[in-house]
């Protein structure tokens, strides 16, 4: 339902004269927003002419059911949310790191309004860390940025932690 009204174009055009401009009115369109690798988005508005500065393409995602059920279900806590990041990051969204307590592995984002916390896992803030014994974090942030699903094709296929998360089995013999 939220996509159908995203897509209506008197509601595009209520949202991009908003946050662009009205120079932006008529000037978008929707487009579909499941690329071939499985990512999706709720709605994607495409400038009609070629992206600009003037005219970005904007990404809409519908979180509320996510936030508020998770803010409800558990009397009013805000989450800690993590994330993990396959592929390496523009450099310009890195410059929001700080680093945090819970392990140097991990970077922090500002959430100050949803969340009380949001660790952030990429390549870059796991690779000064992949050494034997892999801490169960960095394992788990080495596997997903391996693209792998099966123990062969992972340089730490001996290691414990990337053992359970790959086999999805207990170890603790």
């Amino acid at each position: 339902m939220s996509k159908a009204m995203l897509a209506n174009k008197e509601v595009m055009n209520l949202i991009l004269t908003t946050i662009i401009g009205n120079h932006a009115m008529g000037l978008y369109m929707p487009r579909t927003c499941e690329w071939i690798d499985g990512n999706r988005a709720d709605i994607i508005y495409s400038p009609i002419m070629p992206p600009s500065n003037l005219l970005p393409p904007i990404i809409i995602e519908v979180l509320t059911k996510y936030y508020n059920h998770v803010y409800e279900t558990f009397d009013n806590i805000k989450p800690i949310a993590l994330t993990i990041c396959v592929k390496s990051i523009r450099e310009v969204f890195t410059k929001d790191y700080y680093d945090t307590e819970k392990g140097e592995f991990f970077k922090e984002l500002p959430c100050q309004y949803w969340a009380h916390q949001h660790l952030i896992l990429t390549p870059l803030t796991i690779v000064n860390h992949l050494h034997k014994p892999l801490h169960p974090m960095v394992a788990l942030g080495y596997v997903f940025t391996e693209h792998q699903c099966s123990l062969i094709g992972l340089e730490y296929r001996d290691d414990p932690h990337s053992k359970v998360i790959i086999c999805h089995r207990d170890t603790n013999n």
